[in-house]
């Protein structure tokens, strides 16, 4: 193989992120951990469920942590949108039973 036909290729790492991204494992990797540094703690009563065609389910622990997320809801959407630059989030739901 000469130079010229190997320009097309991408490297491994790429070729993987590539991957991820296309089925969203990257940014879900990213909110996960973002979540878990910024509202580090409402993630000790409430974890990140299913985020399914712009809507993220978060379910939390108790009745008083449903009531704070979803006072929280403008804000973890805001927040998550600019963290992966782009409007990934459109609704949030929270539901008891973390």
């Amino acid at each position: 193989m000469n130079k010229r036909s190997l320009k097309n290729f991408k490297t491994l790492p790429d070729a993987i992120k590539d991957i991820f991204f296309m089925n969203g494992l990257e940014e879900r990797q990213i909110l996960a951990a973002y979540w878990e540094k910024k509202f580090s703690q409402v993630a000790k009563h409430a974890r990140l469920d299913k985020l399914v065609n712009g809507r993220l389910e978060i379910k939390v622990d108790s009745s008083p942590w449903l009531q704070q997320v979803s006072l929280l809801k403008p804000e973890i959407k805001t927040e998550f949108n600019k963290k992966v630059k782009k409007i990934l989030i459109k609704e949030i739901i929270v539901k008891a039973g973390a």
